[in-house]
C-alpha cells in the first residue's frame, strides 16, 4: 500500500487487487477468482488470501462486481462443468477387475477434476459402449469440451473428432494420431532403474521380456533404455530382449518365454507384465535354480514382487491439472507444440529377487 506525500497532507491510497496478490504471493486474477468463491482456487489459498485482503483492507470495487456478475451469468453455476475421462478397454473387458493401472487412472482423473470444480464422466470406446458417432453425440448433449484420453491400447478401437471443439490430453496413447499434450509414466526411466537394482542384487545374465505391440506404442522406449544400460556392462552379459507377439495370454506366453530363459542362461528377467513371476515359474523338477523377476512397472506396493512402483494415481491428477488449464485459456484443437510430462517410479525389493550373497 502506497503513500502519496504532499506539502499540506498525506493521502493513502486504496489498496488494489494487486496489492493483495503480492502480500498472498498469487497472480491477481487468482485473488478474484478467490474472492469470488470459484472452485478451482484450493480451499487453502483462499483463506490466504482473504487474510491478505483483510490484512490490507481491501474492498471490491462494487461497479466491477456488478460488472463481472453480468458477465457471469450466462454460465450455469448450479451444475458444474463436465470433463470425459476416455477409454477403449469397457468393463466387460476388464477396464476394472484386470488392470490396476486403470483404475489407479481413473482415481486420479476424477479425484483431480473433483478439486477443480469439475464433474468427470468416464465414458468407454468399445463394443457395446460408444464408437467415434455416438461419442460425439453424447459429449455434445453432456457439454463436455475437455477430454483425458486413458492409455488407448494399440489394438482396440480408436477415435476421430472434429478436434477443434475441443481440449484433449493423453495418458499414454503415443501411437493415437493426433498429437495432443501428454502424460505418462516414464518407461525409459522405469526400465533403466529396474537393469540398475537388478545388477545391484547381483544378477548378471538380466533379460527383459515386452510386448511387442505394446513396444510399438510407447517408441520401442523399453529396448532404448536396455540397450542404454547394456552399453555399461560386459558384452558376454547383454542378452537380446524377448517380445511377445500379440494375442498372447499368459499360459502361451510362458510357453515361448522358458525356452528363451534356458538358451540364454538369463538369471533374472524384468517385464513389463506384470504377472511375470508366472511366466517365469517352471515346471520340471529337475531345474533345481529358479529365475528371479522385477515389474518394471507394477500398480501396487505388493513385497511379493519386486520391481518399479508407479504412481498411476499421480498420472491421473497431472493429466486433469493440464486438461483444465487448457479449458479455462481456450486453448481447443489440436495443439502446435504439444508437450510430453513423464511421471518417474521408486523401485520396491520384493521376494521375487532375492539378494545373491554370491553372484556368480
Amino acid at each position: 500500500m502506497e503513500t502519496i506525500l504532499s506539502n499540506k497532507a498525506a493521502v493513502v491510497k486504496k489498496p488494489t487487487i494487486k496489492d493483495v496478490a503480492l502480500i498472498a504471493g498469487v497472480h491477481f486474477s487468482a485473488v478474484s477468482m478467490a474472492l469470488r468463491g470459484e472452485a478451482c482456487i484450493p480451499e487453502a489459498t483462499k483463506q490466504r488470501i482473504r487474510k491478505a485482503a483483510d490484512q490490507l483492507g481491501y474492498v471490491r470495487d462494487p461497479v466491477l462486481m456488478a460488472l463481472t456478475q453480468r458477465r457471469l451469468q450466462p454460465v450455469n453455476t448450479t451444475e458444474p462443468q463436465r470433463i470425459a475421462l476416455l477409454s477403449n478397454r469397457s468393463p466387460e473387458a476388464g477396464f476394472f477387475r484386470r488392470y490396476p493401472h486403470y483404475r489407479l487412472i481413473s482415481k486420479g482423473v476424477r479425484h483431480q477434476a473433483a478439486q477443480l470444480g469439475y464433474k468427470c464422466e468416464l465414458l468407454f470406446l468399445d463394443q457395446g459402449h460408444y464408437n467415434s458417432k455416438t461419442l460425439y453425440r453424447r459429449l455434445k448433449y453432456l457439454g463436455i469440451k475437455g477430454q483425458v484420453m486413458a492409455a488407448f491400447e494399440v489394438d482396440r478401437r480408436s477415435l476421430d473428432l472434429p478436434w477443434n471443439e475441443f481440449c484433449v490430453v493423453k495418458i499414454d496413447s503415443r501411437q493415437l494420431v493426433p498429437n495432443f499434450h501428454f502424460v505418462s509414466v516414464d518407461q525409459l526411466h522405469y526400465t533403466r532403474l529396474a537393469f540398475q537394482q537388478m545388477g545391484a542384487l547381483g544378477y548378471r545374465r538380466i533379460g527383459m521380456a515386452v510386448g511387442l505391440e505394446e513396444e510399438k506404442s510407447v517408441d520401442d522406449l523399453h529396448t532404448a533404455a536396455l540397450r542404454l544400460e547394456q552399453a555399461a556392462i560386459p558384452e558376454a552379459e547383454r542378452v537380446d530382449p524377448f517380445y511377445f507377439l500379440p494375442g498372447m495370454d499368459t499360459p502361451l506366453a510362458r510357453k515361448a518365454i522358458l525356452p528363451w530363459i534356458q538358451k540364454e542362461h538369463i538369471d533374472a528377467v524384468m517385464s513389463s507384465w506384470s504377472q511375470v513371476r508366472l511366466l517365469v515359474r517352471s515346471d520340471d523338477e529337475r531345474c533345481r535354480t529358479k529365475t528371479a523377476c522385477a515389474a518394471m512397472c507394477k500398480a501396487t506396493h505388493a513385497r511379493s514382487l519386486a520391481g518399479i512402483v508407479g504412481d498411476f494415481h499421480l498420472v491421473g491428477r497431472r493429466a486433469t491439472m493440464l486438461l483444465a488449464s487448457l479449458l479455462r485459456s481456450g486453448q481447443f484443437g489440436i495443439p502446435a507444440n504439444p508437450t510430453s510430462t513423464y511421471i518417474q517410479g521408486v523401485w520396491q525389493n520384493g521376494t521375487s529377487a532375492p539378494f545373491l550373497r554370491n553372484p556368480s
